[in-house]
């Protein structure tokens, strides 16, 4: 497995070697990888982002960039240039991670692409992204699943989010409609969604900011959802989650047991009062 400071390092090593159509934005990074025993079954940067990178979250700034790690750009069901790839048509996520690079800890993304102005070519391959940080532009960041970041000063507990776990638990995925609920990029219905999580998943639960939970969920991407979707003790002591319909808890029989579980304590509770 190859090393992170390694991965930023030979990859800037390719600037002005090679062309776009040589190594395109996904090669550029994973033919590095793979030569120390990285493996995908698929290339394309929607690929990576849904099979071999984990914790997917928000990037706001330069500052969350550290060497080796994944810089995706997003495009959302409906917005111009969403092209998503029909291999995907059935995912119940439908964002189109349509770019990808690699960030440094000198807070600078590293890319392929091409750029021209009219017949000049100011860049075609391997080189350092001009693109902004942000919502249209350079949107999520992750760590990839076969590089080490043990050896990056800039990479921390922090950028994963285990720190922020609170609760040392689990909360239950409930609602009242529908077969899943939106995790999302930050705490505002406005925001991005990373993932659809499924009624009766287990997650694990961290911070609070008013209505909304930090989640992480067991693919690994890490967003908010709100109080009402998740069940258990400590997020009920917050909010009151909304019951699960009766669908739902003949798809979910571990939710049924759960229910059970909580209906029980609050008779035995209500009963010894």
């Amino acid at each position: 497995m190859i090393k992170s400071k390694q991965l930023a390092a030979e990859y800037k090593k390719q600037i002005g070697k090679y062309t776009y159509a040589d190594m395109d934005c996904i090669k550029s990074i994973a033919n590095i990888m793979n030569r120390y025993g990285g493996k995908s079954d698929l290339m394309g940067s929607n690929w990576y982002a849904r099979n071999e990178i984990r914790n997917l979250r928000p990037l706001t700034n330069k500052s969350q960039l550290f060497d080796g790690c994944a810089v995706l750009k997003t495009k959302l069901p409906g917005e111009p240039g969403h092209n998503l790839p029909d291999r995907y048509a059935k995912d119940v996520v439908q964002i189109d991670y349509y770019h990808i690079g690699l960030g440094t800890y000198e807070g600078v993304i590293l890319d392929s692409t091409t750029m021209r102005n009219g017949d000049i070519y100011l860049r075609n391959g391997p080189g350092i992204s001009t693109a902004p940080i942000g919502s249209q532009s350079w949107d999520v960041i992750g760590e990839f699943e076969d590089v080490d970041y043990s050896d990056s000063e800039t990479y921390t507990a922090s950028s994963d989010g285990k720190e922020e776990i609170m609760m040392e638990q689990t909360a239950m995925v409930v609602a009242s409609t529908g077969n899943n609920v939106n995790l999302r990029s930050r705490p505002s219905v406005k925001s991005v969604v990373l993932e659809y999580v499924l009624i009766g998943t287990k997650v694990r639960v961290g911070k609070a900011d008013g209505d909304w939970i930090k989640v992480f969920s067991p693919t690994g991407k890490q967003g908010w959802t709100q109080k009402e979707f998740l069940y258990s003790d400590a997020v009920a002591a917050t909010a009151n989650p909304a019951p699960a319909s009766e669908a739902q808890i003949a798809l979910n029989p571990e939710l049924v047991l759960k229910l059970k579980q909580a209906k029980t304590l609050i008779d035995e509770v209500l009963g010894n009062a």
